[in-house]
């Protein structure tokens, strides 16, 4: 199990992506869209290694975005958006960085968590948690839901 403390949205960040100084980028060309509620990002896939804390997952094919919308090119300037997804969902039918952890066997089990702080008076990250959980962040037992819509994270919540 590895905790990676994480931030969605890091301000004045320089670590942009930058195929030219990687010696392990190969160009794919082939052109993707995603939809989000902000509106639509545009790009080229590529692949390359994408490290992840102290994981590199090798030959991960990932969108390159040339056009995203104000909302995401203005105002959250972040690292970029890593694949959690279900694979059965992906336009594009290469795996999620996360599948590619789990194929090549650099996880301990096929499970990640978060630990999310909404608590202002708690100076605790949120936490993204790779290949298990860390009783750290919760109390009690876990209880497993049926997912609610097909290939989505949807589930019932009632209390």
């Amino acid at each position: 199990m590895h905790t990676f403390v994480f931030s969605l949205y890091l301000k004045d960040n320089p670590r942009k992506y930058n195929n030219a100084s990687s010696s392990t980028y190969r160009s794919n060309g082939e052109e993707f869209t995603a939809d989000y509620n902000s509106g639509q990002v545009r790009g080229y896939l590529s692949q390359d290694s994408v490290t992840v804390g102290r994981f590199t997952v090798k030959n991960q094919v990932f969108g390159e975005a040339i056009l995203e919308p104000d909302r995401f090119a203005d105002h959250l300037i972040n690292d970029g958006v890593i694949g959690l997804g279900l694979s059965n969902i992906a336009k594009n039918e290469h795996p999620s960085v996360f599948d590619n952890m789990v194929s090549q066997e650099l996880l301990p089990a096929p499970v990640f968590s978060f630990y999310l702080n909404r608590d202002n008076t708690d100076d605790r990250d949120s936490v993204l948690i790779l290949g298990g959980t860390n009783a750290e962040y919760y109390t009690g037992e876990f209880t497993f839901a049926d997912l609610i819509v097909p290939n989505s994270w949807n589930f019932w919540l009632d209390g």
